[in-house]
């Protein structure tokens, strides 16, 4: 029986890797720096997890190894943009001549052999993906998902699959141009909001990746029509690209095939989760539908289905006090405003307490102009730290959450640096214990803030 080795086992990528690798009959292991969630759901799925990087964890008969993208990140104490040294279980395996594998590189062994319909975006892509997956999965075609979250019509899981059908959306992630290990039949294109300015030199280059996607797609493009970088990136592209695939504008109320100029409405649809955002993310969705074949009544019920997933505007609880906990994974400025909108839209009658922990340094640096207004309409910010990743010295330095702070308070007065997550913690409680059935406390970011959902007592 082949084996698979996974190194940042609790990654929601990788993670997804292991799954569809365990369901083909593969014996799968795996380890990570930290206990999580998903690390935790692997071990009750039956994977051999461990918590540490070592030897020991590789096992003899590995076949392939499928890693995280950070495991080239210094480990044992070596400090953010120093000297970092290879992991020890990568480095076990190439000496072993094991088959090695990125995570963007297998999920592309996996399904660019497929009719692929990959979904990329500077923000958007883990919902749209999500509703195409519960729309595919609901249809007479079917189709497999591999998605960055979990899904309540996954059964909790980032992975669909459906072997009735060779159809496979997926997540496409542009960071460091990693979509381009994927020759997608249709490319959806949710945004392009210049973002990961830490790899990326301007918003041009960030433009040109997703131009060099378009390129590698084989038949179709779905992208919004209300986008301004989906606008200059059509206009980007030579008469030739134009013509070869077929492509389609997309806004709130229809849809229009460019070749042909045809608009087709698309109706309202009822969906469960609110905001204008997920709207249009949904109709997104609806247009592929139309692309692979999908009856009209199919679409509007697959869409309709779609019930939200794990850290997108998610519904943790309720107090014993009768306040609501949210949970968002949102973490770039053009994010952040449609969550909250929705959520205010939502319960108009309560307070909205953030608890946004900024994701990395260098984007917080960079688009500080654009965080700073980017609460104005909630109630209360409480801001624990700033989780680093991939940051230099010199952005841990400058990019404090003091100075984040002060560049907020102009635009809003009631913000705090709460120190770290313990102490956000007690600044929650104590509100809540205060405070009955007053707030919506939405804990919002990509990295350890989302643990505060365990530190507080909810009902479901």
């Amino acid at each position: 029986m082949p084996h698979l080795h996974l190194i940042g086992a609790g990654g929601i990528g990788v993670s997804a890797i292991g799954r569809y690798y365990k369901h083909l009959g593969w014996t799968v292991s795996g380890s990570d720096s930290s206990e999580s969630e998903i690390t935790r759901d692997l071990v009750r799925e039956g994977f051999d997890i461990h918590i540490g990087h070592r030897a020991e964890n590789l096992p003899e008969n590995t076949e392939l190894l499928v890693h995280t993208e950070g495991i080239f990140i210094a480990e044992a104490g070596i400090a953010h943009g120093g000297a970092s040294r290879l992991n020890v279980e990568l480095a076990l395996a190439q000496s072993r001549g094991i088959k090695i594998r990125s995570y963007p590189q297998a999920l592309g062994d996996i399904t660019n052999s497929t009719h692929q319909v990959a979904v990329a975006g500077s923000h958007g892509k883990s919902s749209t993906t999500s509703l195409l997956g519960v729309m595919l999965a609901n249809s007479s075609i079917g189709g497999s998902t591999i998605v960055g979250t979990k899904l309540q019509q996954f059964w909790g899981k980032n992975l669909w699959i459906d072997e009735r059908s060779d159809w496979f959306a997926i997540e496409a992630c542009e960071y460091k141009r990693h979509f381009l290990e994927y020759t997608p039949f249709i490319t959806v294109i949710t945004n392009i909001d210049v973002d990961h300015l830490d790899y990326y030199k301007d918003e041009a280059d960030y433009l040109t990746a997703f131009v060099s996607l378009v390129q590698q797609t084989k038949y179709a493009v779905v992208l919004s029509a209300l986008d301004a970088g989906c606008v200059k990136l059509f206009d980007q592209l030579p008469a030739s690209e134009k013509q070869r695939l077929k492509w389609h504008w997309v806004t709130m109320d229809e849809y229009t095939e460019v070749s042909t100029g045809i608009s087709t409405s698309i109706p309202h649809l009822h969906l469960k989760v609110p905001g204008e955002h997920l709207r249009l993310d949904a109709n997104l969705a609806y247009t592929v539908g139309a692309l692979v074949g999908m009856a009209h009544e199919e679409r509007i019920r697959g869409l309709e289905a779609y019930g939200g997933s794990w850290r997108r505007s998610e519904i943790v609880g309720t107090t014993i006090h009768g306040n609501l906990v949210m949970s968002d994974y949102g973490h770039h400025p053009s994010e952040l405003k449609p969550t909250f909108a929705a959520i205010k839209q939502q319960y108009p009658d309560r307070e909205l307490v953030v608890i946004f922990q900024p994701h990395q340094a260098a984007r917080t640096r960079a688009l500080l102009a654009d965080f700073a207004i980017s609460f104005v309409d909630v109630d209360q910010v409480i801001i624990p730290n700033i989780y680093l990743s991939r940051d230099t010295e010199a952005d841990i330095a400058y990019m404090t959450v003091d100075r984040l702070v002060n560049a907020i308070l102009p635009h809003q007065k009631n913000v705090r640096n709460a120190g770290d997550i313990s102490h956000a913690i007690e600044i929650v409680l104590q509100l809540d214990a205060m405070n009955h059935e007053k707030y919506v406390f939405l804990i919002q970011g990509a990295g350890s803030v989302d643990e505060i959902r365990y530190a507080i007592p909810v009902k479901p």
